[in-house]
């Protein structure tokens, strides 16, 4: 799958990485990881975003962030089944030019409108 790092380039960055990013490590097991290809464009740039460092390569970023996130408990089976077919929505229906582009609309949906759905 391919995300927008903030150079504007394009990078293939995995599908297994990306449904772990939708999941939140800190849950008792019980997170919905259930979001809209739209969410999941604002979500997973937003949150790969913050621990993407452009100094190092892809693939050492890629590392950096499975070893983040391995540190957390593995979600279960269902919570992960439903964060890969949010990540599956998002590589079906986000067009090219549009990924990683989230306006103030879509945050302000997602987090001041309906701050439940993220925040559990």
């Amino acid at each position: 799958m391919l995300i927008r790092i903030e150079t504007g380039e394009l990078i293939e960055f995995p599908e297994d990485l990306a449904a772990l990013v939708l999941i939140d490590p800190l849950s008792d097991g019980d997170d919905q990881p259930i979001f809209t290809a739209e969410e999941v464009n604002l979500l997973l740039h937003s949150i790969v975003g913050t621990h993407y460092d452009p100094e190092l390569s892809r693939e050492d970023n890629i590392k950096e962030i499975e070893e983040l996130y391995g540190q957390f408990k593995p979600p279960s089976a269902q919570t992960l089944r439903l964060a890969q077919q949010s990540i599956r929505a998002y590589v079906r229906e986000i067009k090219r030019d549009e990924i990683g582009m989230v306006n103030r609309e879509q945050v302000d949906q997602m987090f001041v409108d309906n701050p439940q759905k993220r925040l559990g």
